[in-house]
Formats: structure tokens, C-alpha cells, sequence
């Protein structure tokens, strides 16, 4: 169990992990950046509470995590939900530093 809690926690990491910043000026895809994260930090708080504390996660500490029957399936069907959000951001991002594809 507790290997298997350990595979979700990299999981969700190496699915936060971030390129490259974009070149851009304005710095306007900062807040967007920062959305795109909560959709895994929000992952991560649901299912591992004390971790996504110690991550800098605010407002969790009264939250444990969850072990109850079912909880892998919850667990993957939450990280496919926040991938599939994140891909249909990327589809209609206009920054065009932010359109790289992803190797075949």
C-alpha cells in the first residue's frame, strides 16, 4: 500500500513537472501557469492531504488521507479528469511558446 502511494505521489510530480518558462514579456501566463497547477495540487490534496501540506498546500491540515474502499479507481479517474482539463487548456492556449507537441 504504501508503494502504491508512493507511484500515485510521482505520478502526480511528473505530471506537474514544467518546462521550460515562456519568453514572454507581459508575464501574463503566469496565472494561467498557476491554474494549471491547482488542477494537481487540488489532486493531490484530496488524496494525500498531509503530503500536499508539506508541499505548501494552505488550508488542508484538519484533512487525512483517503483509504477507504475504492480509493485507487477515485484516484485515477481525479488525475485523467485533471490531465484531460489541462490538455483542452493547452488546445486553446494562444501563447505560442506553450503549443510544443509532445514526441511520438
Amino acid at each position: 500500500m504504501r508503494i502504491h502511494f508512493a507511484a500515485s505521489a510521482t505520478l502526480l510530480f511528473a505530471c506537474a513537472h514544467a518546462g521550460p518558462a515562456p519568453h514572454s514579456a507581459s508575464g501574463d501566463w503566469i496565472p494561467r501557469s498557476n491554474q494549471n497547477a491547482q488542477l494537481l495540487l487540488d489532486v493531490q490534496a484530496k488524496f494525500a492531504p498531509e503530503l500536499a501540506a508539506r508541499t505548501g498546500v494552505a488550508g488542508i491540515d484538519d484533512r487525512i488521507s483517503d483509504f477507504t474502499p475504492g480509493r485507487r479507481q477515485r484516484q485515477r479517474q481525479a488525475i485523467q479528469q485533471a490531465v484531460s482539463a489541462l490538455e483542452d487548456r493547452q488546445r486553446s492556449e494562444r501563447d505560442p511558446t506553450s503549443m510544443r507537441t509532445s514526441p511520438s
